[in-house]
């Protein structure tokens, strides 16, 4: 084993071995070298402190979650991203567990909780998309306290009718906003956010 091309550590594999303890090892990077082939590993104390994102999109039923697992294993990816898991960008937690997101993709809060306790398992931080700025377009009454106008009077969108884009400091969309990411920690097995500004 390597780290920074210095060899630290030589380990002996017996032949036909599929496993084989390297031992502790400070934190930092390491680089593995064995005959046809190599890889590479981290000691960190967080994933954050090193991130190597992978996004999930598919969260229905019939995705193959151990092949999911196993190509973030095979990459090194200590973060799973689950794009648009949400039910909306006002409401993160779905009414049923079958649930179609804001782009008409449909989603089950089961195989959401099951990919992420599969990424969990495999030391994967399994973390929940969700947009600060924006509300639906038909949420403009209710958040117009929240909007933010042009100079025209009409609020700021992404995409022509899909957001309307809000103050993220308003205080009562902060408020509103920061307990749904509470109820979305408590209610799914995602063990944080991925917050997009």
């Amino acid at each position: 084993m390597t780290k920074l091309a210095e060899i630290v550590r030589t380990v002996p594999v017996a032949c036909k071995a599929t496993m084989v303890d390297l031992g502790r090892f400070e934190r930092g990077g390491y680089g593995v070298h064995f005959e046809g082939g190599r890889t590479a590993f981290d000691v960190l104390s967080s994933a954050f402190e090193r991130p190597r994102y992978g996004f999930v999109a598919t969260m229905t039923p019939g995705v193959d979650i151990d092949a999911v697992t196993r190509n973030f294993r095979r990459m090194h990816l200590n973060l799973a991203q689950f794009y648009d898991w949400g039910y909306r960008h006002s409401q993160l937690l779905p009414p049923t567990r079958i649930y179609m997101d804001p782009l008409g993709l449909e989603r089950d809060l089961d195989v959401v909780n099951e990919l992420a306790t599969a990424m969990s398992v495999q030391g994967t931080v399994p973390l929940g998309y969700s947009a600060v700025y924006a509300v639906g377009s038909d949420e403009r009454e209710r958040w117009s306290d929240s909007v933010i106008y042009r100079t025209d009077g009409e609020p700021y969108r992404l995409g022509e009718e899909f957001l309307i884009l809000v103050d993220p400091a308003e205080p009562e969309w902060l408020e509103h906003y920061l307990s749904q990411l509470e109820d979305a920690l408590e209610g799914t097995d995602l063990r944080g956010f991925h917050l997009d500004q």
